[in-house]
C-alpha cells in the first residue's frame, strides 16, 4: 500500500501526494484517486501524528478528490480536518469553502419543499463565502469563475419544476 508514495522521492511526503492527487483530478482518473485516498485513509488508522504530517492544502486536495468521487462524507471529515489547521485566507481556504457547499448540497439530496430549499441556500451560502473571498484578489478571478459554476450547480436543483414541492 505504501508503493504509491515510496516511488516518488521516498516517504508520505506531501509533495508526493499532492502531485498524485493533482495527476489523477487532472486526467480524471477515479481508479488513482481512489487508491491515493486508500493510502490517506492507511495514513490515518496509523494515528494523528501521521495526517499532522501532511499539509493542510494536502487535506483539502484529499477533501476535493473524495467529493469528486461522491465520496461526500469522507470528503467532509478531509475538510474538518483542513479547516482544524486554520488555514490563511488564500485561494486554498475559497477552494474549501467551494467544497464544504458541495457537501452541503450532497445533503440536500433526497430531500423536498421546504427542506430542500432550506438545505440548499445553506449551501449556497457557504458557497457564496468561496466567491467573497475570491472577489477580494485580482489573481484569484478564476476562482471566481469556479465559484459561479459551484452556485450554478447547487441552485439548479431549485430551478427544476416540481423540485420544491
Amino acid at each position: 500500500a505504501v508503493a504509491v508514495f515510496m516511488g516518488l522521492g521516498g516517504g508520505y511526503q506531501d509533495n508526493g501526494l499532492h502531485r498524485l492527487l493533482l495527476d489523477a483530478a487532472s486526467g480524471a482518473d477515479d481508479t488513482l484517486l481512489a487508491r491515493v485516498l486508500g493510502e490517506v485513509d492507511s495514513l490515518s488508522r496509523l494515528g494523528n501524528a501521521a495526517v499532522d504530517r501532511l499539509s493542510p492544502e494536502v487535506l483539502l486536495l484529499c477533501a476535493e478528490a473524495a467529493v469528486k468521487l461522491g465520496r461526500c462524507e469522507e470528503g467532509d471529515s478531509y475538510l474538518q480536518a483542513y479547516l482544524s489547521a486554520k488555514p490563511a485566507a488564500n485561494q486554498f481556504l475559497a477552494r474549501g469553502y467551494y467544497c464544504a457547499a458541495q457537501v452541503a448540497a450532497s445533503r440536500a439530496a433526497g430531500l423536498k419543499a421546504e427542506a430542500l430549499v432550506a438545505a440548499t441556500v445553506a449551501a449556497l451560502e457557504i458557497a457564496q463565502r468561496g466567491l467573497e473571498l475570491a472577489r477580494t484578489n485580482p489573481n484569484y478571478r478564476f476562482l471566481v469563475y469556479n465559484g459561479s459554476v459551484h452556485i450554478y450547480n447547487i441552485g439548479r436543483v431549485l430551478l427544476r419544476p416540481g423540485r420544491r414541492r
